[in-house]
C-alpha cells in the first residue's frame, strides 16, 4: 500500500511539474485574417485582403500568404508578399523592416488584433484563424 501511495504521489508531482510550451507563446503568434479596414477612420471594403492571412511567427517574422489560393479570384492572385519583422513593445507590437523604422503598431482589442499604419492613416482589424 505504501508503494502505491508513493507511486501515485510521484506521478502527481511529475504531472504538476510538467512544462507547458504554449505558456511562453505570445498571443500574437498565429495566422490572422483581416475582417475590417478603415482609412481616415471611415470603414472601407476589405477587398482582396479577405483572401490572405498574415502570420506572426515565434521567430519574430511576419509573413503573409493565401488562405486558399485555388478559390481566390484571379484579380487577387497577383500580390507579392514581403517578410517583415515584429517585436513586443509594452502592451503593443511594433512592425518594421529595420529596427529604426517602425511602419505599423499592433495591439489587441478584445480577441481581435488591430494594426495601425504609421505612414498611412489606415487601421485594419484581424481575427485569428483556427
Amino acid at each position: 500500500m505504501k508503494k502505491l501511495v508513493l507511486i501515485i504521489t510521484f506521478m502527481a508531482l511529475m504531472l504538476s511539474c510538467s512544462s507547458d510550451d504554449d505558456s511562453n507563446t505570445d498571443n500574437i503568434v498565429g495566422q490572422w485574417q483581416m475582417i475590417e479596414r478603415y482609412e481616415s477612420d471611415v470603414e472601407v471594403e476589405v477587398g482582396c485582403s479577405q483572401y490572405y492571412y498574415s502570420e506572426f511567427k515565434s521567430n519574430n517574422q511576419l509573413s503573409a500568404d493565401y488562405i486558399d489560393f485555388d478559390n481566390t479570384p484571379a484579380e487577387c492572385t497577383t500580390v507579392t508578399f514581403e517578410i517583415l519583422l515584429w517585436r513586443k513593445s509594452g502592451n503593443d507590437y511594433e512592425i518594421y523592416v529595420n529596427p529604426d523604422e517602425i511602419i505599423s503598431v499592433a495591439y489587441f482589442d478584445g480577441d481581435n488584433l488591430v494594426i495601425e499604419s504609421n505612414m498611412l492613416n489606415r487601421r485594419s482589424v484581424y481575427q485569428k484563424l483556427q
